[in-house]
């Protein structure tokens, strides 16, 4: 069945595309133009996009970057074409593979003719990847005077940031209350006005002294740049957790199934199973929820979760469990995933005997870590060090990005595996201090940019994560009282949209943006403006009801359908459970504005400060 996402609460209605046609295994199908192959495919419902060569064992999309050869097809009788990176065109053939597929006569004698190499392409500072790092690095470097020029191997620039749609925490420094993709175009924005000669579809294949790059074209063309300055910001790729089945097409990292949903409008899976339950897990479950899928349940081999509390709450009011001390035994299914099997672990690690238990599900998500893209770091024989917190052997760099060998910096996740936060503002130290090391702007100017910089990373850091919990005091039950305000923040995340969004001071934070907000329910006009900008959908506001003895609770909301206003159901806690009835009165979506749709439910005034979620029924 087809999977297209055709309305999302956040990105709109999927807008108007030309159509392609192009023929797979011989049979004819429509595409949307620019997309990639495997998007196409698996909106068609293709999940099956080669086999092993042994056991020819079906295989599917798995990293949707590029990085895997899972999605590896024939293409016009060129095989190994990697389909999630290689858009659609008009006429294409494309055939299901068999392990590496047949290449056709004179490929050898090709390989072995060529020009001589050409001299290198002399550049300024060159930096390689255009996620938040480089997009950063690239405009504090050109803003300093330097000459850039921008690398990336996709066709847009912005890297992670293009496929996240939630709200950003931090301070407005870090594009609080933003989200990723406006975050991403407003950067690009800034790098096209200072003039940073951007070079995207271009793979950087090797490294070496000087350094030189070797780089590649989309077209096949090949050149190597020579850079003065070189600023690293690969970033990571996502790590897989192998049990059985685990190949099987179905099976994705959380980042693929972010990209197929967020960038390229395809439904991964209808119904889901996360594993992991870090803060990529936790998103990427509500974002699956977004687009209109299920999710079976998130299952964590920790303890407790690793993300943070209020990503855990906003799924759980959705109905879906996290289960703790859970994991994955196998993928079930034949040709694709329709199941999983699952067990709990008890303190040791070891399954509990009889705990096994099936969840359904077509789509096994994975979310347990990522891995640094040391590649071109190894090339340069960077001195390396081998740190588990800062996601395993990764360049040591001193305070100013700068790696072992002094015309090479690095910066964001190749560095340190981290928040998009920090890695934008390691961009920006990187990139004044390339331009720095070859004599452009004033070194008192770098000498603050880098000192301001990296304390505003060592907030961010040094609070990324669990924190204390602490809870606040519940107040009125709004019966009969104001507005009030319900700041549900029990972490010190660093964090302070709330205040801004707040025009009568109701809400503080202060200087110190980890500091739990401070409530003041006497200035609250009910405005909802908090609840419409939270990152974290974390602030109710509970006020008078339409009816004496009722309360009306205003709830953040980025689901579809939204409920309509008459309709009833039930309230629900932060944990999902059942409260009280409950009726809608007011319903926002905020879409044309961009905001967190409201949905405001009238209860009994006694369970006013309990509900923090609605679901439709009755009985």
């Amino acid at each position: 069945m087809p999977r297209r996402i055709l309305d999302h609460p956040v990105l709109g209605e999927l807008p108007d595309s030309e159509l392609v046609a192009i023929h797979v295994d011989g049979l004819p199908l429509g595409a949307r133009r620019g997309e990639p192959i495997a998007a196409a495919l698996l909106a068609a419902g293709k999940r099956v996009l080669r086999r092993s060569r042994q056991r020819n064992e079906p295989r599917g999309v798995f990293c949707a970057i590029g990085r895997c050869t899972d999605c590896a097809m024939t293409v016009d009788g060129r095989p190994n074409v990697r389909t999630c990176v290689t858009p659609v065109r008009e006429g294409m053939r494309i055939e299901t593979q068999r392990g590496l597929g047949t290449f056709g006569p004179g490929v050898a004698a090709a390989a072995s003719t060529g020009e001589a190499a050409r001299a290198p392409e002399d550049a300024e500072v060159v930096v390689v990847g255009a996620g938040p790092a480089g997009l950063r690095a690239a405009i504090e470097a050109a803003r300093a005077g330097a000459w850039v020029t921008l690398l990336d191997e996709k066709d847009r620039p912005g890297g992670q940031l293009v496929k996240q749609i939630h709200r950003f925490f931090g301070t407005s420094a870090h594009h609080a209350g933003e989200r990723g993709f406006e975050i991403g175009e407003q950067l690009l924005a800034e790098v096209q006005a200072l003039g940073v000669e951007v070079r995207l579809s271009t793979v950087v294949w090797g490294a070496f002294e000087g350094p030189v790059l070797g780089c590649a074209t989309a077209d096949g063309q090949g050149h190597h740049l020579r850079a003065e300055r070189l600023i690293l910001a690969t970033g990571a790729s996502e790590l897989a957790a192998a049990f059985p089945g685990w190949t099987r097409p179905g099976v994705m990292g959380a980042g693929a199934a972010q990209t197929l949903m967020n960038l390229h409008r395809v439904l991964p899976g209808r119904r889901a199973l996360m594993v992991g339950a870090g803060n990529v897990g936790l998103i990427v479950a509500y974002q699956l929820l977004q687009a209109g899928a299920q999710v079976a349940a998130i299952v964590e081999a920790a303890p407790r979760i690793g993300g943070w509390d209020v990503h855990a709450a906003r799924v759980r009011r959705a109905g879906v469990p996290i289960l703790t001390q859970h994991t994955v035994l196998e993928a079930l299914g034949c040709e694709s995933v329709t199941g999983a099997l699952v067990g709990r672990l008890d303190e040791t690690g070891a399954v509990v005997a009889g705990s096994e238990r099936r969840l359904r599900a077509d789509l096994i998500c994975l979310a347990v870590g990522l891995r640094p893209q040391t590649q071109l770091a190894g090339m340069l024989n960077l001195a390396m060090a081998d740190d588990p917190r800062r996601g395993g052997c990764v360049p040591q760099r001193d305070e100013r990005m700068r790696s072992s060998d002094e015309h090479v910096y690095v910066a964001g996740d190749l560095g340190e595996v981290s928040e998009a936060s920090i890695a934008m503002e390691e961009g920006r130290i990187a990139g004044r201090a390339a331009a720095a090391s070859l004599g452009y702007g004033e070194e008192a100017e770098t000498a603050r940019l880098v000192r301001e910089a990296r304390a505003r990373i060592e907030v961010l850091d040094a609070n990324v994560g669990p924190g204390p919990a602490r809870r606040r005091g519940r107040g009125s039950t709004g019966e009969d009282a104001g507005a009030t305000p319900i700041v549900e923040c029990y972490q010190r995340i660093p964090c302070d949209p709330c205040e801004a969004a707040c025009p009568t001071g109701a809400i503080r934070v202060g200087a110190d943006p980890t500091a739990l907000p401070r409530v003041d329910a006497t200035k609250c006009t009910g405005c909802l403006r908090c609840v419409r900008q939270c990152p974290g959908m974390a602030i109710f506001v509970v006020k008078a009801g339409p009816e004496p003895g009722e309360a009306t609770v205003a709830l953040p909301w980025e689901l579809l359908p939204l409920p309509r206003p008459g309709a009833w159901g039930f309230g629900l806690d932060r944990a999902g459970r059942r409260v009280c009835e409950a009726r809608v009165v007011r319903v926002s979506s905020g879409r044309k504005r961009g905001d967190t749709g409201v949905v405001e439910v009238a209860v009994e005034a006694r369970f006013g400060q309990r509900v923090r979620g609605f679901a439709t029924g009755c009985g």
